[in-house]
């Protein structure tokens, strides 16, 4: 009988927890903290730029910095299916309120998540610049080594050309985190990286030193920020908030500044990229 009324506990636990959803507005604001949630080697920079949310929204940051980027995007068994339609286990068990992290809006992510546009940015090709003159063109990356994220949309990218136009001789994948990815191919471990162009003319001190924009690939992207589907008041406030921050002199703008490239001078240079497309 015990053993029973442990199993029927048990279960009402797994029902409850099935149907728990994300924090709303209010509950943030009764809690006096949002929760946000770091992925990537920029984490640093996701965090300078989260807080500056919460002082807006008058609450405390509490900051929680994942195991992996693919950790977003984690369902109740800790997978990502990108086929499927759920909102990920860490908003949805109120972990997280919000990812501050640069995220690719793609379909697979839309079907997952909600998102406010950051701006737009466009995949580039890096290499070492000792064989800056051996990549011009997508065919040139064929045979090669290339250092991503796993389950990036670099990665994707790099998939989806690997059944396509590199069929005949696919790319080979080193997975590590971006700075990671970058270092690799600085000391000639891995032929090629690709990233945002946001992220590498960011790189700050030696984190992208002796490596050169190659070429442009992919179509250009839009970049934001995520959180719960069901958040319809959070995602009201952060557009807002948002709006308010895509402009000259906003304290996005100067966390951009401290990086070496203003806003505007990014935006310019993603058309630029988009142009010669």
């Amino acid at each position: 009988m015990r053993n029973f009324s442990i199993f029927i506990i048990v279960l009402f636990l797994f029902f409850v927890g099935s149907f728990v959803e994300a924090r709303s507005l209010d509950e943030i604001k009764k809690s006096g903290e949002i929760r946000i949630c770091l992925a990537g080697s920029a984490h640093e920079y996701y965090q300078e730029m989260g807080e500056v949310f919460a002082r807006w929204m008058n609450v405390k940051p509490s900051i929680k910095r994942l195991d992996s980027w693919d950790h977003q995007f984690h369902n109740r068994a800790g997978k990502t299916e990108k086929e499927q339609s759920y909102t990920p286990a860490l908003l949805k068990n109120g972990t997280c309120d919000i990812y501050p992290n640069d995220l690719v809006m793609n379909d697979w992510r839309k079907r997952k998540l909600a998102f406010v546009k950051l701006f737009q940015s466009q995949m580039v090709v890096s290499v070492h610049k000792d064989r800056f003159g051996e990549f011009k063109e997508i065919k040139d990356l064929q045979g090669k080594t290339a250092t991503v994220m796993k389950n990036s949309s670099y990665h994707n990218w790099i998939e989806t050309s690997n059944q396509s136009t590199l069929s005949n001789n696919p790319v080979q994948f080193i997975f590590l985190k971006t700075y990671d990815a970058w270092e690799a191919v600085r000391q000639k471990k891995a032929d090629f990286t690709i990233s945002n162009a946001s992220g590498i003319l960011k790189a700050s001190g030696d984190k992208a030193k002796d490596l050169r924009i190659a070429f442009s690939v992919g179509k250009a992207s839009d970049i934001g920020w995520a959180l719960s589907k069901g958040d319809k008041d959070l995602l009201i406030v952060l557009e807002t908030f948002i709006r308010g921050q895509l402009r000259k002199n906003s304290e996005f703008d100067s966390i951009w500044q401290k990086k070496g490239i203003g806003l505007d001078e990014y935006m310019a240079f993603v058309k630029k990229l988009v142009s010669i497309q």
